[in-house]
């Protein structure tokens, strides 16, 4: 075998260096710089790690493919929003389950709230049934969101969501701020949800943050059927004045003829609250027995 001469030693090894560099920068794509992406060392402005991305835009494969190769399924944006709620607010429940599978945590507030609290707002009833399955908590009180997923599927109209969400306990008082659930639900002129939060045990007398009552707002909307039902539960609150039937008419006719309270009666219809005023009428002109739990002096 021929020498090798020098150029041919020193091509050789060039090469052979060549060749150790593209198997190293190899070696580093399939582990160290893909795992420096994954974990979102690499990111956009707006803080979207790859694996976000590729959930955002409904990339299954891709996100199974960078959960194998670890990327970091707690990994948030600016908005709080991690791959689980990008899944769960496009509905996207293959995706979901894929995550979900491999330790998403469900626990994870945003701008938007937690995942549980997207798929109640946006009334995905399978969604739901699939987070609690996996541990998401209907009572949770890590989010700064307004609106518990309880309340949110309320707002949203799925009654089978509100079912569900009680059916895993969630509390029908419970609320951060505004309405309580039951005063929500006493808003909708459909009172099916009204009656199934008053079957979970659902305080009637519970005040929301501008201390009214289910009763009252249901008032203010004019929703009669709701005051009906409410009526019975609320009337025996501690603190409210009980009038006979001769009192009752007295004032009735008052504050419906304005005699001595103008101010009062023009409050009250300003109030919109009108509702129980007709309701209290109508107990009244139907001859109701017994004596009436009479709100005036508490609103007006």
């Amino acid at each position: 075998m021929a020498a090798l001469s020098p150029t041919q030693i020193v091509l050789g090894m060039q090469h052979f260096a060549l060749r150790l560099l593209i198997y190293r920068l190899i070696e580093m794509a399939g582990a160290e710089i893909l795992k420096a992406t994954a974990d979102g060392i690499i990111k956009a402005l707006k803080g979207d790690t790859p694996l976000i991305e590729a959930a955002n835009a409904g990339h299954i494969n891709v996100v199974e493919f960078l959960i194998i190769h670890k990327a970091q399924l707690q990994a948030a944006n600016k908005k709080g929003f991690t791959a689980l709620h990008y899944a769960v607010q496009k509905d996207n429940r293959d995706l979901m389950e894929l995550l979900l599978n491999n330790g998403a945590p469900t626990e994870k507030d945003s701008v938007d709230g937690t995942p549980l609290q997207i798929a109640a707002s946006q009334g995905q009833l399978k969604s739901i049934k699939l987070l609690l399955k996996f541990g998401a908590e209907p009572n949770s009180n890590i989010s700064a969101v307004q609106d518990s997923p309880l309340i949110s599927a309320i707002k949203a109209l799925s009654y089978e969501c509100v079912k569900r969400l009680i059916k895993a306990k969630a509390d029908p008082d419970k609320f951060l701020y505004g309405l309580t659930p039951l005063a929500h639900a006493a808003k909708l002129p459909d009172t099916k949800y009204l009656e199934c939060l008053i079957a979970a045990g659902a305080t009637p007398h519970k005040q929301c943050t501008g201390r009214t009552i289910a009763i009252e707002e249901a008032a203010m909307v004019d929703n009669r059927k709701a005051v009906s039902i409410l009526f019975p539960l609320t009337a025996k609150l501690p603190g409210y004045q009980t009038w006979t039937r001769e009192q009752y008419k007295k004032r009735y006719l008052e504050v419906l003829e304005g005699l001595g309270n103008r101010r009062r009666y023009n409050e009250a219809i300003f109030g919109g609250r009108v509702a129980l005023f007709e309701y209290f009428s109508w107990l009244y002109l139907t001859s109701c027995p017994g004596e009436v739990m009479i709100y005036f002096q508490h609103f007006m």
